[in-house]
């Protein structure tokens, strides 16, 4: 029955999955500088493929029943959807995207 309900939930998901790519990719697709957008537009496809990857490794736990059916459906959505509100946040208040990664991953601070 889990599987069952999981793949329920995630029919319900999928179309609102669609909605999250695109609220991933606007931010990071807009930039104002001369320099090209090629770096952004990376970003938005990597974040798409982890979250491809994500709703994989939730859809297989809602199956198996360790997660919960409609948890493991919604929950790839929620987080990045979360990650897509914080990118348009950082993009609209002027603060750049690709440097705050940088500082992010850089450990020589």
């Amino acid at each position: 029955l889990p599987a069952y309900l999981t793949q329920w939930y995630y029919r319900w998901a999928l179309p609102v999955t669609c909605l999250v790519t695109v609220l991933l990719a606007v931010p990071l697709s807009i930039h104002f500088s001369r320099r090209g957008g090629g770096s952004g537009i990376f970003l938005a496809v990597v974040l798409s493929v982890m979250m491809l990857f994500i709703s994989s490794i939730t859809l297989a736990l809602g199956e198996s029943g360790s997660v919960m059916p409609m948890l493991a459906a919604w929950l790839p959505n929620i987080i990045f959807a979360g990650i897509g509100l914080y990118l348009y946040h950082r993009r609209v208040t002027g603060r750049s995207i690709l440097q705050s990664i940088k500082n992010l991953l850089n450990f020589n601070h």
